[in-house]
């Protein structure tokens, strides 16, 4: 077994009229000297600046407000070694760490280029503060007031829209929810934090740059509420130059009146006649682009070239003026698709494979209603469970399939005239 190697620190500290500073000599186990000297641009005695270039533990007390702070800076980093010693010895056995913290300071002019030199804005132990901001009232402020300690606002008409509202949210743990018309308990949450919700779910890790009503939708489904929920989902779009750029065209004139132009694309089947000349060179001479179906198998087919369109479409939106590669952008558009419900199986493909809906970081942001109530005990025992009723849901997403079909084939019927 080999034994640690030792690495051996000299410091020194020096303060005077022209400023402080220290300096360190660092030695490795093969006796190479690494140089570094410190400037402190804080006033500092000698015996700060000596603790300043190490923090030093042993048989003393620290009494002053400056000297706690030092000693709970180095319980912090004495984590990082596995083992450590502090040692005082003479000046006269430390020259050069003496030697070095005398220039740092009085002047970096006749420092050696090889010497280090970094200087210090303010002590080791000053550490960034982080202070509670008091949130005022919300719209959600009348309902928990009501819901909590039946209180109404004074207004009588304010009081009565309250109590109306009242009886779709409920308050649990002092968070407010409301009732679905999806069958959810929607977690309340500020404008604030539903524009942070809304950009996780648009543009985040599993985001998709999908429209407005989609957007709304996912969000919903999250289990996430607020008042301006579809007016915020669609600022954010105008806002969103990838998606305004990528966004499906209209073709549609503005005027009542236009005059009968050449079509865009031509869809036939593979038949010679529209497949050869004379149609194709005509085609081809106008700017008209020709379309073919499939010859396999035009239901499998249609599937596939629908979600590789949709993942094109993830991919277009994501690398808009991003120097990335579609590799790094991969993961980020297959969970986008994954975790986005269908229209023709009111599921998600991932719901589809595990049984359960997938947590996108959005739910993070704010906890919602399933995040709020998760425990990692009887976490995989549900997941088990979701996994053995997969089939039934497979087998009701295949029922709305058929449906969903049903549907269009009956839109499509409505607009064909039999001669």
């Amino acid at each position: 077994m080999l034994e640690p190697q030792r690495w051996a620190l000299y410091i020194d500290g020096s303060s005077n009229s022209e400023g402080s500073g220290a300096g360190l000599l660092l030695e490795d186990p093969h006796g190479d000297a690494y140089l570094y000297a410190l400037r402190f641009d804080f006033p500092a005695s000698n015996n700060e600046t000596e603790y300043e270039a190490v923090i030093v533990l042993g048989e003393y007390e620290a009494r002053e407000e400056s000297m706690q702070r030092y000693l709970s800076k180095l319980h912090q980093l004495a984590a990082y070694f596995e083992s450590f010693e502090i040692q005082g010895i003479p000046r006269s056995q430390n020259r050069r760490a003496d030697a070095l913290s005398r220039l740092a300071s009085t002047s970096f002019s006749t420092l050696n280029k090889t010497v280090l030199v970094e200087v210090l804005a303010e002590p080791g132990y000053v550490e960034d503060k982080v202070y509670p901001v008091a949130s005022g009232d919300t719209w959600m402020t009348p309902l928990v007031k009501f819901l909590g300690q039946d209180i109404l606002p004074d207004d009588k008409t304010e009081a009565r829209g309250v109590q109306r509202k009242a009886a779709r949210y409920a308050l649990h743990n002092g968070c407010l929810y409301k009732r679905s018309y999806l069958g959810l308990w929607l977690r309340c949450v500020t404008p604030k934090e539903g524009e942070r919700i809304l950009q996780e779910i648009h543009e985040g890790l599993c985001g998709a740059h999908v429209g407005y009503r989609m957007l709304v939708k996912k969000t919903l489904l999250l289990g996430y509420f607020w008042p301006t929920l579809r007016q915020d989902a669609q600022l954010l779009l105008l806002c969103c130059l990838s998606y305004q750029h990528h966004a499906p065209e209209h073709h549609q004139s503005t005027n009542l009146m236009v005059p009968i132009t050449l079509p865009r694309v031509i869809i036939s089947d593979n038949g010679k006649q529209f497949a050869d000349n004379p149609l194709k060179a005509w085609c081809e001479n106008l700017g008209i682009k020709q379309h073919f179906t499939s010859v396999g198998h035009p239901q499998s087919n249609g599937q596939v070239k629908n979600s590789n369109r949709t993942l094109l479409h993830g991919f277009k939106t994501r690398l808009h003026q991003l120097e990335s590669s579609w590799v790094d952008e991969l993961p980020s558009v297959l969970w986008s698709y994954r975790t986005t419900s269908r229209s023709a199986t009111q599921e998600t493909p991932f719901a589809l494979t595990y049984g359960s809906k997938a947590v996108v970081p959005a739910e993070f942001i704010t906890p919602s209603s399933r995040m709020a109530t998760f425990t990692a005990e009887v976490n995989d025992e549900k997941r088990k469970i979701d996994l053995d009723l997969t089939e039934e849901k497979k087998d009701a997403s295949a029922a709305r399939i058929a449906l969903y079909k049903n549907i269009l084939a009956n839109y499509y019927n409505v607009r064909v005239r039999h001669l």
